[in-house]
């Protein structure tokens, strides 16, 4: 939530504080363990803090560092529509990429007609 505030507020050096500035380390966030699955009214936390990160290398201009966390967002949850639009209207990924990025993507069975 604090991470949440201090974007809204443009204060991206202090939310990387918040949310601990890591580093993607072979496709994983040290940090944020992958069989964690905190889910809080349908938003799996650790997938809201990828976005979040991702906002903050965005709004700094390291398109390269978003477009990593916005991948890692979606993840981490392929309902993470906010990852996948930013991914896609901010032009950060290639043709080829978008189609290897949803071919990794893991999706629900009820959710199969979205691949």
């Amino acid at each position: 939530l604090a991470g949440q505030c201090l974007v809204e507020c443009k204060e991206w050096d202090e939310c990387l504080a918040v949310l601990g500035d890591d580093d993607l380390q072979d496709g994983a966030v040290s940090n944020m363990q992958l069989d964690e699955t905190d889910v809080t009214a349908g938003v799996e936390t650790t997938a809201l803090m990828a976005l979040l990160r991702g906002r903050v290398y965005d709004a700094q201009q390291n398109r390269i560092k978003a477009a990593q966390w916005y991948k890692e967002a979606l993840r981490r949850d392929v309902h993470c529509y906010d990852a996948f639009d930013h991914l896609v209207e901010s032009h950060m990924l290639t043709d080829a990429e978008e189609m290897e990025l949803i071919a990794s993507l893991t999706f629900p069975e009820e959710d199969h007609w979205l691949e």
